[in-house]
């Protein structure tokens, strides 16, 4: 588990068809939340709770399920949306939606699949870091 300032994230690979199903990724982030939560030393880690997000690479399908959850314990203080919807929308976005192999339309918008290609990009939109594509020099 590694944080931003904003969320937590894991990279997983997936090792058993249950983990291909957003629903059972969602359970492992919200579980992964509650751990932290349960048994951090820190007081202000424990009261200060931030969301989870899970990317699972899939070998067989080459590509990345990933689903972001907000902790369910403070959610009556940042209200009812769910900030990974906006988030994944807009990272398809700047990445272009037509130049980007993303799948973003799970009937549950926290969750997009990404392919193996696209997916560095994809990651560092989430994270907010930059991710330099290497072009090929055309030559003249």
């Amino acid at each position: 588990m590694k944080a931003t300032e904003m969320f937590y994230y894991t990279q997983m690979k997936i090792a058993h068809d249950v983990f291909r199903q957003p629903n059972v990724l969602r359970r492992l982030a919200l579980w992964m939340i509650n751990v932290q939560r349960t048994y951090s030393t820190d007081q202000r880690k424990r009261d200060n709770t931030l969301p989870h997000v899970v990317f699972a690479y899939d070998a067989i399908k080459r590509t990345y399920l990933i689903c972001g959850t907000d902790c369910l314990v403070h959610e009556v203080n940042r209200g009812d949306k769910n900030m990974f919807s906006s988030r994944f929308r807009r990272a398809i976005t700047a990445l272009g939606e037509h130049k980007i192999a993303a799948k973003h339309d799970f009937f549950d918008a926290t969750v997009v699949e990404v392919f193996e290609k696209d997916y560095k990009a994809f990651q560092s939109q989430i994270l907010g870091t930059t991710y330099a594509v290497k072009r090929k020099n055309t030559g003249s």
